[in-house]
């Protein structure tokens, strides 16, 4: 099939890896072909004989497919947008049985349309707006054996994603793997990964599956054609092509001189994605693949560099805080906070210094008044002194540890499939991203300090058990006039079997502007842009002592221009 020009599409190398070579730590294996070849897309790897992934046959009225989607295409010339509505459920017996229909089967051979090109590309591309096909993607379920005799696993691939010296949480899809269920000219749009991570594919069983992919530096082109063949959504979002639903025909990459590389995967075989490569592809029939990111620490410079979804179209998705990957990144924004408390502190040494110099003034100007007023200058003296001494008491300090969100764990158990959040397996960054920060940060979970004995007050009784020692701010955007907002909130240690959400106790603000515990709690569910979680300097103030007018509350001492960035 030989095509060399890269502008034609050359085809992805193939590695055949002896088994001595196959039981090498994955991430050296990957990292020794990277370093030889930076700018290579993509490359396949045909694992030795003898090895898999699994010992026994996969049952699929056992699987469920929580959320299939219906993939409708509109465009022409090469150029494509996607429109993805969401179906009911299914097993994937069920899947299988429907991409057996004739209008999900390519034509045999002596029919019309047949083709003898392996790839069926002229086909796919001429019918792509034509009877729009199904494709299970992001199903939270792994088919790989929690456990191999020798061999890559894609549920353990030891990369820095599942390092427990920086703690990521798990996020199916990206630390975990999904399974993606495929039928005739099914596809999933150009995209890069989250954060822009490398990935692995495997594809388990059935028909082959297609791939385009430009190599990073590539890049600037890819992202010029973007923006010249659809200015509107590039507009709209630099990070459009997250979404995931734009189809580009290789014909009009050539027209913009975009070089691009192919690889037809056959199942048993692996595709690797370089780090921050557009990609995408189409499916030659009924096929279930798997796939996860994976992280090195050549990776790095990449995410920090990852331009994520700007606008509110993947309110669900997945990012990281690549301060946990580097630590100079936290401790700058720990150094902005801790001059900001600094030129607060000082400036409220600087107010008590005036209110003491006026004292001093007022006192000397007092002790000219004639003696017949001792009792009225104690009274004086007492009432400046007391704000004085109210600012001068001390404040409590701390901040908490990274976000984290906490995903269900995946599972081959129907029972675990069964309770399977519709959400995380719809990792649809597809759902994906924050505000506009530079790093956007994962749905939060602060790990705080574990609340130990809150004052009187600071929590509500109707609440339960508290799981942090100080509020988190929740800050939201509505969507019709885009304005942020955020609320105050105690997250509650109460588990939620549902990804990137957690429940929270609502705090709210009195005339006085201290925050106090509502009887309301919910199940917050956090997006990659919004709603999401920041986290404040709040303390306690305790309740007057000899008035019952002013109940206790929480001083936020963070400045909301902060909270709002």
């Amino acid at each position: 099939m030989g095509r060399s020009d890269p502008t034609e599409g050359a085809w992805a190398p193939t590695f055949r890896p002896s088994r001595a070579a196959f039981e090498r730590p994955f991430c050296d294996y990957v990292r020794d072909i990277f370093k030889r070849h930076p700018d290579l897309p993509m490359f396949k790897v045909i694992p030795p004989k003898g090895w898999s992934p699994r010992k026994g046959k996969v049952d699929l009225d056992k699987v469920r497919i929580n959320t299939p989607i219906k993939q409708h295409v509109f465009g022409k010339s090469g150029a494509y947008v996607c429109i993805l509505e969401e179906q009911r459920g299914m097993t994937a017996a069920e899947f299988k049985r429907l991409s057996e229909k004739p209008q999900h089967t390519p034509p045999t051979r002596g029919q019309r349309g047949a083709e003898d090109d392996q790839l069926r590309e002229r086909s796919f591309w001429s019918g792509i707006t034509n009877s729009p096909p199904l494709y299970g993607a992001d199903t939270a379920v792994s088919l790989f054996d929690a456990r191999l005799p020798w061999g890559w696993n894609l549920r353990k691939l030891g990369c820095m994603l599942q390092d427990p010296q920086f703690d990521v949480p798990d996020i199916p899809g990206v630390t975990s793997p999904m399974t993606y269920w495929g039928m005739y000219r099914s596809f999933f749009g150009w995209h890069k990964e989250d954060v822009d991570l490398y990935s692995i594919n495997y594809l388990h069983f059935g028909a082959p599956k297609v791939w385009y992919c430009v190599s990073p530096k590539d890049n600037p082109k890819f992202d010029s054609m973007g923006e010249a063949l659809y200015p509107d959504l590039h507009r709209n979002c630099r990070g459009f092509m997250r979404h995931k639903d734009i189809m580009i025909s290789p014909k009009m990459l050539k027209t913009h001189n975009v070089p691009y590389m192919m690889a037809k995967q056959e199942a048993g075989e692996f595709i690797v994605l370089n780090a921050a490569a557009y990609h995408a592809g189409y499916n030659l029939g009924f096929n279930c693949a798997e796939a996860v990111n994976f992280a090195m620490e050549e990776w790095v410079e990449s995410g920090k560099a990852a331009v994520p979804c700007t606008c509110t179209c993947l309110p669900d998705g997945v990012s990281l805080d690549m301060a946990i990957f580097c630590p100079e990144l936290r401790t700058s924004s720990d150094e902005e906070e801790e001059s900001e408390e600094e030129e607060e502190d000082g400036s409220e040494e600087a107010s008590g210094s005036e209110e003491e110099e006026e004292e001093s003034e007022e006192e000397s100007e007092e002790e000219s008044e004639e003696e017949e007023e001792p009792a009225q200058r104690g009274r004086r003296g007492a009432a400046a002194r007391k704000p004085a001494a109210a600012k001068a008491a001390p404040r409590k300090r701390g901040r908490g540890a990274k976000a984290a969100a906490t995903p269900e764990e995946s599972s081959e158990s129907e029972e675990d499939q069964e309770s399977e959040d519709e959400g995380a397996a719809r990792k649809r960054r597809r759902g994906a991203s924050s505000a506009p920060r530079a790093v956007p940060k994962l749905p939060e979970v602060v790990k705080a300090p574990r609340a130990g004995n809150l004052p009187r007050g600071a929590a509500h009784a109707q609440w339960g058990k508290v799981a942090e020692e100080r509020p988190l701010a929740v800050v939201e955007r509505d969507d019709r006039t885009k304005q942020l907002t955020f609320s105050l909130v105690h997250r509650l240690a109460k588990p939620s079997s549902k990804a990137g959400a957690m429940w929270v106790g609502l705090l709210k603000e009195g005339p006085d502007g201290l925050f106090r515990p509502q009887g309301t709690s919910k199940l917050l569910h956090l997006g990659l842009q919004f709603p999401r979680v920041v986290r404040v300097r709040a303390e306690y103030v305790a309740p007057e002592a000899k008035s019952k007018q002013r109940a206790g509350g929480w001083a936020l001492k963070t400045k909301q221009e902060r909270i709002l960035m």
